[in-house]
């Protein structure tokens, strides 16, 4: 049969369309490729390379074609030397033209190129050691370097003797003369490896990552994807070489689309801002990176020289600033962009922290919505995976997790690494069905990823798990402490069965002359690790500048601060602190000396983990890291031991806060005083938190009338605020209940003003505590004192309707639910099913079903808790008849809303809480708080409410 001439061509045409495609696969298989490709493609563009400051506009600049034939011409010098096919070479340059150059002259010679990075000159031993366990696992390579790096590939150990290579040599006209002419290879598979990079060795030695041609190609086209590179485009690099971002980001990436590169010395920019910015306004750069310190920097060097900058910076084409290596503050971003725009730097592109790791190929999961998507929280999310990657968290038990829910990261895609080279035991145990374990732990949302730190990178305090990044955060402006250079880690001594907590610093003062200043930079920090995790760090150690060295990234290794520690290699540090803090206590401290302080001591001890004789019979519970968990523990051990009754009120430990005054409460005749006349020695007033020079904050009790809520908050005012709790009357045994919303009012009233008899005044309350605080400011401005702040906790003015419809049976449920006795499902549910029952019916019903843990911990006995209920209901009758009327007229009300009881957040705010404007002479603000009205200042949400609480007193002046 005869072919027609019309489908002959046709099958002819198919199948070199066919060829071709082949041809274009076997391409993208070979990374050489994308050189060849892009220097035939793209003639004009190329690389510049800054070595200096005056050479930010007087760059070198090298085209991808003269990329390539250098790569060939040093290609050529390499097989010369008669180099075996796939045999490592270990990279040492000091600048990224030199790595450049020779990782492609590697790569065209059949080599696998590892890329090494800066070693120290100044710690010769730790060099020699890093490098004699480089030439074991890379299986004996030859490292290439110039003539004047040889000195620090030295001194290794005798059996490692090392083949050096210098570019010196290659580049000498006895060598480097061989031109090739063509630029053909032998093709690879997108299985074999193409690139080792180092890990940061955080942990002790590095391993070294197996980077394939096909994990490069997926990563580089994912990337130009995700950033809409195109060959119009300029990028500006100055991370390292030996780093993952540089090589693969801001490297092979742009090439693959033509992008001209701009690359720097770390230095030159990060120690001038200003350069940076020239920088990226005289390149006109399109995209470059900033860790989040970097983008700190930006923002302090604008607004430092407003002047300066505002409309003569053009950073006009900068469309995007990728961010990683840490975790990104929200607000960092919110004032950086807000700079820029006052600056009038014309910029209008984004910011996006991202998440990635060498074994990724650098970042694979970015948030393009940063900092508005982030808006309420402290910090960023990291965003989504681009196309080449997937993620998933998992429980311990490898079983992947709900949505919202925390647990370990893990990735997999055709951009994750293949392995580490030569150790299938760190492989083996990296990857489980083919999903790469990040050692990341966070949580995904609508497909977008938080992260709550490393798994090993966690301080765990009574089940709950403190990032250590986000309290090095804290303590970074602490005075005493130079920026950025604190590092917070966990430890195990030897023969210790927990953990300590160990936090070192780089001391911005005269150490160790200055003894005064490293008492009170010792102080904040244990103050600030208290509020941030109510735990106090069991070592606080300032190091020298050469112990606190920084990777390429300008990360602290915490791992290797770690092994050093454990490792007696800081003992020296420790001693010199101990002898002075020793000298110092002598006369200092007021030692326990009764019985009962002696054994109050003890408690003390066990529970914060610190040698009885270093403890203060004055010192404050609260101060030293006492949470609602340890005053719960300090209860029952305080009610075992004297023999007490087990409703022992717990409010005791918070009305006598220290050793001596519990002490002398507990063995003194003041427990029988208090029952003679409990009415006339009632005090509302409970400090939480004694320390702090500025306004006192009185929080008034929620609806339960109680205030153990408030424990947990108070810690974040350490040493900023004294911190005071109101507590309803009716608590001990014999005192009565307030009558009428004016009694409550006026007692109230007089004690804030015999704690602190003149303005400016503090006041919130949480819920129904927020109607008080109103009247409380009411009366307290009828007395001509200032009130400069009122905050109203997720409370309308309009309470009387709410209060006449709770019955019994309802504030019991109510009470039961936020005890943690039962759930909000619980609490709806039985309300109908309760309600024939009697009132004894009822409490057994719920006490019965309450955990048997948490009615310890409480110290309740169902008499108690009838009792309990009695009293929230005789709040509620205060507020069956209240109508709001007056104005609070010297300060803005503040309201905080979170989800409400019933309905939704926004009916609530529009229909109820908005009511508020017609009782506010001034304005009023409504801040929107993480949580539901009962967990709003659990442990879960009080560290977000603290920030946006003490964000409204700073704006109301205070």
């Amino acid at each position: 049969m005869k072919v027609p001439l019309k489908l002959l061509k046709f099958a002819q045409r198919c199948r070199w369309l066919a060829k071709q495609a082949s041809s274009r696969q076997r391409n993208e298989t070979d990374i050489r490729q994308i050189l060849v490709r892009c220097a035939r493609r793209y003639p004009g563009r190329g690389l510049y390379y800054v070595a200096s400051v005056s050479g930010i506009e007087n760059p070198t600049f090298t085209t991808y074609m003269e990329l390539l034939n250098r790569a060939v011409l040093i290609s050529s010098a390499l097989k010369a030397k008669g180099l075996s096919q796939g045999r490592v070479i270990v990279l040492y340059f000091s600048n990224h033209q030199d790595n450049i150059e020779y990782f492609w002259g590697a790569l065209f010679a059949g080599l696998l190129p590892c890329v090494l990075g800066p070693l120290n000159p100044s710690v010769p031993g730790k060099n020699s050691k890093m490098v004699s366990y480089l030439h074991r696992l890379l299986n004996k390579p030859v490292f290439l370097t110039r003539q004047s790096q040889c000195q620090d590939l030295s001194n290794v150990n005798e059996e490692d003797t090392l083949e050096i290579l210098t570019a010196d040599e290659l580049e000498s006209k006895a060598v480097m003369t061989k031109r090739t002419t063509s630029h053909r290879q032998h093709g690879g598979s997108p299985y074999d490896t193409t690139l080792l990079l180092l890990t940061s060795g955080s942990t002790g030695m590095p391993k070294a990552v197996e980077l394939t041609h096909g994990n490069v190609f997926a990563a580089s086209q994912a990337k130009a994807a995700t950033y809409n590179l195109t060959g119009d485009d300029t990028v500006l690099n100055w991370v390292g070489f030996d780093h993952v971002a540089c090589a693969v980001e801001n490297h092979i990436t742009p090439m693959c689309v033509g992008a001209n590169q701009v690359h720097v010395l770390a230095p030159l920019l990060l120690n001038d801002v200003g350069s940076f910015f020239k920088m990226i306004e005289h390149h006109g750069i399109t995209l470059t990176f900033a860790p989040n310190f970097l983008l700190a920097k930006m923002n302090s060097c604008l607004r430092e020289n407003m002047e300066q900058y505002r409309g003569k910076l053009n950073l006009s084409n900068l469309r995007r600033i990728n961010s990683g290596g840490e975790a990104n503050v929200v607000e960092t971003g919110q004032q950086l962009l807000e700079a820029l725009e006052k600056a009038d730097t014309g910029f209008s592109g984004c910011i996006t922290p991202g998440f990635g790791m060498t074994e990724t190929c650098a970042g694979c999961i970015y948030n393009v919505g940063y900092p508005l998507v982030d808006a309420g929280r402290e910090l960023a999310s990291v965003g989504r995976c681009v196309k080449s990657a997937q993620m998933r968290i998992v429980d311990k038990d490898g079983k992947e997790t709900s949505s919202g829910s925390v647990g370990a990261l893990q990735i997999r895609g055709r951009m994750v690494f293949k392995g580490y080279f030569n150790n299938p035991v760190a492989t083996r145990e990296s990857f489980t069905d083919g999903w790469f374990k990040t050692g990341d732990c966070g949580f995904v949302v609508d497909g977008v990823l938080t992260l709550t730190g490393r798994a090993n990178d966690s301080i765990i305090v009574n089940g709950i798990n403190y990032g250590t990044s986000e309290l090095e955060r804290l303590l970074e402006n602490v005075p005493g402490i130079t920026k950025s250079f604190v590092a917070v880690f966990t430890t195990r001594p030897p023969g210790s069965g927990h953990e300590h907590l160990a936090i070192v610093y780089l001391p911005s003062f005269a150490y160790p002359d200055d003894e005064e200043t490293l008492v009170k930079t010792h102080a904040a920090i244990r103050e600030r690790t208290v509020l941030y995790c109510s735990k106090v760090p069991d070592l606080i150690l300032p190091l020298p500048q050469k112990s606190m060295e920084k990777t390429s990234l300008g990360k602290l290794p915490r791992g290797q601060l770690r092994k050093q520690l454990e490792g007696g290699g800081f003992d020296r540090h420790l001693s010199k602190v101990e002898e002075i803090f020793a000298k110092r206590r002598q006369g200092l401290k007021a030692s326990p000396v009764t019985p009962a302080e002696n054994m109050l001591a003890t408690f003390w001890s066990q529970i914060f983990g610190v040698p009885e004789e270093s403890l203060d019979a004055e010192e404050n519970f609260f101060e030293r890291g006492g949470s609602s968990l340890e005053v719960i523990r300090y209860k029952s051990m305080i009610v075992e031991h004297f023999s007490l009754e087990d409703n022992w009120p717990v409010i005791r430990i918070m009305q006598y806060p220290t050793i001596r005054s519990l002490a002398h409460h507990l063995t003194s005749e003041t427990q029988l005083a208090e029952n003679v006349n409990p009415n006339s020695n009632y005090d509302p007033l409970i400090c939480l938190q004694p320390t702090g020079s500025r306004t006192p904050v009185f929080f008034i009790h929620p609806g339960v009338g109680e205030v153990l809520i408030f424990v947990n908050l108070a810690k974040y005012f350490i040493g900023e605020r004294p911190f005071y709790a109101l507590r309803a009357r009716g608590f001990d045994e014999g005192q009565t209940y307030f009558e009428s919303m004016e009694e409550m009012v006026e007692t109230y009233t007089r004690a804030i003003e015999r704690k602190q008899p003149h303005g400016p005044y503090a006041l919130a309350g949480y819920s129904y505590g927020g109607i008080v605080a109103f009247e409380i400011a009411k009366k307290l401005e009828a007395r001509n004192a200032e009130v400069k702040f009122v905050g109203l906790v997720n409370i309308p003015p309009h309470i009387k309707s709410r209060m006449l419809e709770i019955n019994w049976t309802d504030g019991f449920l109510n009470l039961s639910y936020f005890l943690e006795f039962i759930t909000k499902p619980e609490a709806i549910e039985l309300a109908s099913q309760l309600l024939p029952l009697s009132r004894r019916e009822q409490l057994d019903y719920v006490w019965h079903r309450a955990p048997k843990a948490r009615r310890a911990e409480l110290g309740l006995d169902v008499e108690r808790l009838e009792k309990w209920v009695d009293l929230a209901q005789s709040l509620l009758a205060c507020g069956r008849a209240y109508e709001p009327s007056g104005m609070v007229r010297g300060c803005d009300l503040t309201v905080f809303y979170a989800e409400p009881l019933k309905g939704t957040k926004t009916d609530w705010l529009v229909n109820q809480l908005q009511d508020w404007t017609k009782y506010a002479h001034r304005n009023v603000q409504y801040v929107d708080v993480p949580g539901s009205h009962y967990t709003l200042m659990n442990q879960v949400y009080v560290a977000h409410f603290q920030k946006i609480f003490k964000d409204s007193l700073a704006n109301a002046g205070l």
